[in-house]
């Protein structure tokens, strides 16, 4: 029987003001640019399937088993492997353009590939202006090995370190993944138990060039049968 609750706070940064006077940009980079002037949802549209890809997967692999020694010097050194599948639905988003003037005509709104769509971007003219929506990197998948040291055992408790320094596609540009944990032994406490249980805390830091930053936080308790 097995039983898992987590709770997974992301958030997303992306700072257009912060990109200009950058001498070296990945393609993304650059191509971010293109969404100055536009409602900001579409920038955030833009990105978002990259947060939802890697959002659930980046605490893959944290660990495999409940069961915690009281005591006693152990230690873990492993690879992990992160694999984000790149559906259908996340190659595409709907870009929405208001009037620039004020006026309250209807929000116009046009088909457009996300960072994970096809690489050719599109103009469009609304309101009597013309917008480039930038295309993607056209990934279906996109994966990640993560080195991961786990140590123990001081009264029952375990500390976990995660890092990874890489370039998994020439366009997004460097990704930085660093993390580290706590996980402590319910079952200590219970010794004729039937079960094993424990309690973590988990923290997750994100980097993708200068234009995508998240920290993720995972409080996690697990149960497995003996």
């Amino acid at each position: 029987m097995k039983r898992s609750a987590m709770v997974l706070v992301l958030v997303l940064s992306v700072g257009l003001g912060n990109l200009a006077g950058q001498d070296v940009k990945s393609k993304i980079e650059a191509r971010l640019e293109d969404f100055s002037g536009q409602a900001r949802q579409n920038l955030q549209n833009y990105m978002q399937p990259f947060v939802d890809a890697f959002g659930a997967n980046l605490n893959s692999g944290l660990y495999h088993t409940a069961k915690i020694p009281k005591r006693g010097f152990h230690i873990y050194v492993g690879i992990e492997s992160i694999l984000a599948l790149i559906s259908d639905d996340q190659r595409t988003y709907t870009a929405l353009f208001e009037d620039p003037a004020g006026s309250m005509a209807p929000f116009q709104e046009t088909g457009a590939p996300t960072v994970f769509g096809k690489k050719d971007g599109k103009q469009v003219t609304v309101f009597g202006n013309t917008w480039t929506l930038p295309g993607g990197t056209d990934l279906r998948a996109l994966p990640l090995i993560a080195p991961r040291i786990t140590i123990g055992s001081v009264m029952g408790t375990e500390l976990m370190i995660r890092w990874v320094e890489a370039t998994p596609d020439k366009d997004l540009g460097l990704l930085k993944l660093t993390g580290f944990g706590l996980r402590h032994s319910i079952t200590q406490y219970f010794p004729l138990a039937p079960i094993d249980f424990c309690f973590g805390f988990f923290i997750q830091d994100m980097e993708v060039g200068r234009i995508f930053k998240s920290s993720i936080t995972l409080v996690q308790d697990r149960i497995f049968m003996i």
